[in-house]
């Protein structure tokens, strides 16, 4: 994003800067297809029946019984970050638990064979914040579908945010539920010193 003065604004900086109010554009062209509706006269009562009468076969995702998923031979990385200012990480564990009771009678360790929610600490949303949040998603999945390699994730933070700066600290990210990584998998910290 680019803030009136120019400057490139990333991250939620930009996001919470911005004169508009928070999610407005959802509500003026998604759910009104309206570019001059203003935010001022959103109704909580209508206007929230309305975006999921409109939007929420198309959207929707929040039906936890993921069984068809499943037996197709799908795979599901979930992940959250636990400085997320939008979705709360204790929202997706909700879901996450939901999935379980669902798809699998209460079974974990049975969900873990095709879904699995990593989180993910000092990540905001979907990527930055303070703490390791640099991971491959793609890689690790295409091996659990492809080999059949289930998937654990290491977590990166670069100095100053930018990988020529070198690695900061690396972390672990280990599903969610109890599984455990293997012992000396990969260290818990790695000094800037490289020693």
């Amino acid at each position: 994003m680019v803030d009136a003065s120019g400057r490139v604004r990333t991250g939620w900086s930009g996001y919470w800067g911005d004169t508009e109010r928070a999610r407005a554009n959802f509500w003026r062209h998604w759910v009104f297809g309206d570019p001059d509706w203003d935010w001022r006269d959103f109704d909580y009562h209508r206007d929230l029946r309305l975006a999921q009468k409109k939007l929420g076969p198309i959207i929707d995702a929040t039906d936890p019984d993921l069984r068809p998923f499943r037996r197709s031979g799908g795979k599901l990385i979930m992940y959250a970050g636990w400085a997320d200012p939008v979705v709360a990480a204790y929202d997706t564990i909700g879901h996450y638990r939901q999935v379980v009771r669902a798809t699998s009678g209460g079974r974990a360790d049975q969900t873990g064979d095709f879904a699995r929610l990593f989180l993910v600490p000092g990540m905001t949303h979907c990527g930055g914040g303070p703490g390791p949040n640099a991971f491959d998603k793609l890689t690790p999945i295409v091996r659990w579908v492809e080999r059949g390699i289930a998937m654990y994730f290491v977590a990166t933070k670069y100095v100053d945010d930018d990988p020529a700066g070198g690695v900061a600290m690396t972390r672990p990210l280990v599903p969610f539920a109890g599984q455990r990584l293997r012992a000396g998998a990969v260290s818990f910290r790695v000094p800037l010193s490289g020693g």
